[in-house]
C-alpha cells in the first residue's frame, strides 16, 4: 500500500510519502517534503492538502508517480489548523482550528485554491477541533470542544445552531453514520450519540470505567462496530452498533504511546494508529487487534492510504 504520512515535526518528516509492504513488514521512503508542523491533511483523488505555519498556508501537492509535485499556496489567517475535510460535492475543504477557535471554508478544483471563508465565533469561548459532514454533504458540523457544543453550518458555513452538549465532556472528534451523529469527548471519555434530530441519545464510557488518566481521541465505523481510541489507557475501545446504539465489546491495544489519530486502511483490513509519543505507526488487524506491523516515525499525526 502507498502511505502519506504527516507529523509535528518541521524538517524532512514533516511529510512523507512511503510505499509499505504489509506481507514483508518492510517500507520505503518515496519521497519527503518540509513543512511546519503539518499536523493534518486530506487526500483529494490525486492531491495531497496540508498546511505549514508562521505563516500559515494551505498547500497542495500532486502525487505523480513516486513524488509529491507541490502545485499552489493560499496564506490564510491565523496560527494553525487542526483538522480537514473535503466535500466532493461542492469541491470545497472545510477546516477547524483549536488555537484560533476559528473555521473556514476554501473551494479546491484541479489542485488550487479559491474563495476564502474564515470565521470566528466571538460570543463563545471556542476551540474548534473538528469538522466533519452530514452524509449529503450539505451540512457542516464544527465541534468546539471547550464550548462543549457542535456548529450546524450549512454548506456556505452559514450558522443555523448550535447543538449543546453536556458540560465538561470536552467534545473532540464526531462523525455521521446512517443519520446519527457520534462524538468522542476528550474530557470526561465517553461517547455521545446524537439521533437524526441531534437530540442526545446515549452517553457511553470509552474507559469502560478502568480508572486511569486517559483523553478520548478519535473514532472510525467498521463492519458495524465502532472504535475509539484513548490516549493515556493507550487502547482502542470496540463497540458494537445496534439500532444506532453502542454496546460496548472489547479493547486491544495501540502497540504505542498517545494515538494522535487513527484510519482504516483501503481494503479495511487494518486500523492504522498514529502513535505521536511513542514515534511510531502501527498496524493492527481490524478483527482481532493484533499486532502486524510498526514503523518508526517521529511525531507522527496523520496518515492516509491508497
Amino acid at each position: 500500500m502507498k502511505l502519506i504520512v504527516s507529523s509535528y515535526n518541521t524538517d524532512e518528516f514533516a511529510l512523507s510519502y512511503l510505499d509499505v509492504d504489509i506481507k514483508r513488514k518492510t517500507y520505503q521512503i518515496l519521497d519527503q517534503k518540509k513543512l511546519n508542523e503539518p499536523t493534518f491533511f486530506v487526500k483529494i483523488d490525486d492531491f495531497i492538502v496540508s498546511y505549514t505555519k508562521e505563516p500559515l498556508a494551505l498547500v497542495s501537492y500532486q502525487i505523480k508517480g513516486n513524488s509529491l509535485i507541490e502545485l499552489s499556496r493560499m496564506s490564510i489567517p491565523g496560527e494553525s489548523l487542526t483538522h480537514l475535510v473535503y466535500s466532493k460535492k461542492h469541491k470545497r475543504i472545510y477546516g477547524a482550528s483549536y488555537f484560533d477557535g476559528a473555521y473556514m471554508k476554501i473551494d479546491f478544483d484541479g489542485g488550487f485554491f479559491s474563495n476564502l471563508i474564515y470565521i470566528k465565533d466571538i460570543h463563545f469561548p471556542s476551540k474548534c477541533h473538528c469538522v466533519y459532514l452530514s452524509e449529503d454533504e450539505e451540512k457542516v458540523y464544527i465541534i468546539n470542544i471547550i464550548g462543549d457544543m457542535i456548529y450546524r453550518c450549512n454548506k456556505d458555513l452559514n450558522l443555523e445552531k448550535r447543538i449543546i452538549l453536556p458540560k465538561k465532556t470536552g467534545p473532540r472528534h464526531g462523525m455521521m453514520y446512517d443519520g446519527y451523529t457520534y462524538v468522542v469527548s476528550e474530557y470526561s471519555n465517553e461517547v455521545l450519540v446524537l439521533d437524526k434530530e441531534e437530540k442526545l441519545l446515549q452517553v457511553i464510557s470509552t474507559l469502560n470505567h478502568i480508572d486511569v488518566e486517559s483523553y478520548g481521541a478519535t473514532l472510525l465505523v467498521h463492519n458495524h462496530h465502532l472504535y475509539v481510541s484513548n490516549r493515556g489507557l493507550e487502547k482502542i475501545t470496540v463497540y458494537e452498533l445496534k439500532n444506532h446504539l453502542l454496546i460496548y465489546q472489547t479493547m486491544f491495544d495501540v502497540y504505542g504511546k498517545h494515538s494522535r489519530h487513527m484510519i482504516l486502511d483501503d481494503s479495511k483490513k487494518y486500523i492504522i494508529s498514529l502513535n505521536k509519543n511513542s514515534n511510531n505507526i502501527s498496524f493492527i488487524d481490524v478483527e482481532d487487534g493484533t499486532l502486524i506491523m510498526k514503523i518508526p516515525y517521529p511525531n507522527v499525526s496523520c496518515a492516509i492510504t491508497f
